[in-house]
């Protein structure tokens, strides 16, 4: 898509990009560091259905057959290793988990009604609505990242990334 002469690709991710090395990741981590003082999110759902739908085509297309059957908890263990990259490298980053397959929360209703216990809403003591921490988001108020679930490894989608939710 010629990307890699833009200024998107800057110092050494350029020469990844010409090397078809570059990750959308990486370009995210890069923007992250060169703007510290800025918070990044992401909202995702654990077993988003459109996400992993289009993770499966592509994966078809590019003849990765083993991906081609990408399951919901495969699915949450692969954004929840992204996300832990992302905050590992970046503490200017935050994520709002929603337990389900809800694609997209902005441009729908389902943006007042989201808890991290779903699309639906459902009360979670001590953990912001999604349009609460959205509403802090915008404000610059410091948001700290949100999940249903016990912070621990390996526990599924009913558990958080104990790297990324651990107090």
């Amino acid at each position: 898509w010629n990307a890699c002469g833009t200024p998107l690709f800057a110092g050494d991710l350029r020469a990844e990009c010409e090397a078809g090395e570059a990750t959308i990741q990486k370009v995210f981590m890069q923007t992250m560091d060169k703007f510290p003082d800025v918070t990044f999110a992401s909202i995702q759902s654990k077993t988003d259905g459109s996400q992993i739908w289009f993770y499966q085509g592509m994966a078809k297309s590019w003849g990765m057959m083993d991906d081609a059957a990408l399951t919901g908890p495969e699915f949450y263990e692969l954004t929840n290793s992204i996300f832990e990259e992302f905050h590992a490298a970046a503490k200017n980053y935050a994520v709002y988990y929603v337990d389900g397959s809800q694609h997209c929360f902005t441009p729908n209703s389902k943006v007042y009604s989201a808890t991290t216990v779903g699309a639906d809403g459902g009360a979670v003591e001590g953990k912001p609505a999604l349009l609460q921490w959205m509403a802090d988001f915008v404000s610059q108020v410091d948001v700290a990242s949100e999940c249903n679930g016990p912070a621990e490894d390996d526990g599924g989608v009913g558990s958080c990334s104990a790297e990324l939710f651990a107090q």
